[in-house]
């Protein structure tokens, strides 16, 4: 059986025997750096919450879209995540972002979080809700998510 991935206007094959949930990408496709980082990052939280048991979707260029990177299910509790992969002190949302987001978690009634993976440290989960406006950005710092942050696995 064979899993094809629509890129633009190509369609890739995934050779037999790849696995589903693992890094898998064709060798030839020109992502930046930045891109695959958040993409591993995206992809090791879908393998967490499917090892905990939850039914988990990733949805594939969600930046460009009105939906979260990644949402979660089991037991009828649903749970949203958009991912960042950033070494700095504080991660933000632009503002129209952070709009959208905030209209798919009303509208959809998930749980939204930040989950934030910072390298050496480890993951936070942050409530969309406790992100501060700062200009046109919303923000929260390391530090603060350690203490406000959820444990959601």
């Amino acid at each position: 059986m064979c899993c094809a991935l629509l890129t633009g206007v190509h369609v890739i094959r995934r050779p037999p025997g790849a696995q589903l949930f693992r890094y898998w990408a064709p060798k030839d496709l020109k992502v930046s750096g930045v891109y695959r980082k958040g993409v591993r990052a995206e992809r090791e939280l879908v393998d967490m919450l499917w090892r905990k048991g939850f039914a988990v979707v990733r949805a594939a260029g969600s930046g460009n879209m009105y939906s979260p990177d990644v949402i979660a299910i089991k037991d009828g509790k649903v749970l949203a995540f958009e991912c960042k992969s950033w070494k700095r002190e504080e991660v933000y949302i632009e503002e129209d972002q952070f709009r959208k987001m905030s209209e798919w978690q009303r509208r959809s009634g998930a749980l939204l979080y930040i989950a934030w993976k910072y390298p050496r440290k480890g993951w936070l989960f942050i409530p969309f809700s406790l992100l501060r406006r700062r200009g046109s950005k919303y923000v929260i710092s390391w530090e603060e998510g350690k203490l406000l942050g959820r444990n959601v696995l």
